[in-house]
């Protein structure tokens, strides 16, 4: 996360958990708002449980040479944190939920401010209904009291569906030349079953090129974690949590390992 809005975020959150004012009355001629959602669906999120509890250590006196495997652990739990980046930006979500949503122009809004001492926060929360789910922005307006101010700056975006299986998030950062926001991070997800899903992340540059990308599929036990670059080759990481089969590919050499996780041919 570019060091700008990680900054602003945590000095907004702290400014979340100091003070509090409520939203206007809704519109009474209107059903009720749709739930909140959250900036990372925990349904969807990779399971890397495979190689979290899977720490093969030598049981005989025979060395087991376990270093494949070792190499693609070492590798996907490395870039781990990649997948929960918007767990932060699920604040802004939730504390929505205290507040009273309005109906304005086709799309409902939760509004609310945070002061402390100098600084002040606005946010502002908008869900407008789509054939597929419903359409989310969340804008802030921010003023530390020492001249460094931004007005209506899109946070996040993003489509969810009703039921929060599938959907799609954009979070921005601000340009501090222009003070306009361009796109840091953006992710998908779709789960189909709770052993069926696929999540994709992706990081950009400041001149918008995508920088860093991950891919992930579940397809029962079968795995599939791609990992692309910018300025290196691409990763792949297949596993079978039944078979504890799997393969590292870091693009200069393929790398195996068998049921006990010891260096196997790749066939």
């Amino acid at each position: 996360m570019r060091e700008s809005t990680k900054s602003l975020v945590y000095v907004l959150l702290g400014l979340f958990v100091i003070s509090c004012s409520s939203s206007s009355d809704s519109d009474e001629t209107n059903n009720n708002p749709p739930s909140l959602p959250t900036a990372i669906n925990k349904d969807a999120q990779p399971d890397l449980s495979f190689f979290i509890d899977n720490q093969p250590k030598v049981q005989s006196t025979t060395i087991a040479d376990t270093s494949n495997y070792y190499y693609a652990r070492n590798s996907v739990l490395g870039f781990s944190s990649f997948y929960t980046f918007g767990s932060v930006y699920s604040d802004f979500l939730q504390a929505a939920n205290q507040q009273d949503a309005t109906f304005t122009d086709g799309e409902w809004q939760w509004s609310y401010m945070y002061s402390y001492g100098n600084e002040t926060a606005e946010i502002l929360l908008t869900s407008r209904e789509v054939a597929d789910g419903w359409e989310w922005a969340l804008y802030l307006t921010y003023d530390d009291g020492q001249g460094n101010s931004y007005e209506n700056y899109k946070v996040m975006e993003g489509t969810v569906s009703e039921d929060g299986l599938q959907g799609t998030w954009t979070f921005n950062s601000l340009n501090p030349e222009t003070n306009q926001e361009v796109k840091a991070f953006d992710n998908s997800w779709m789960v189909t079953s709770d052993d069926e899903k696929v999540f994709s992340v992706k990081a950009y540059a400041e001149d918008g090129s995508v920088d860093f990308s991950a891919d992930y599929i579940q397809n029962s036990s079968d795995y599939d974690l791609t990992y692309m670059f910018s300025d290196s080759n691409d990763w792949q990481v297949l596993w079978n949590t039944d078979s504890n089969i799997g393969s590292v590919d870091d693009g200069t050499e393929i790398r195996c390992w068998d049921e006990n996780f010891v260096n196997a041919p790749c066939s």
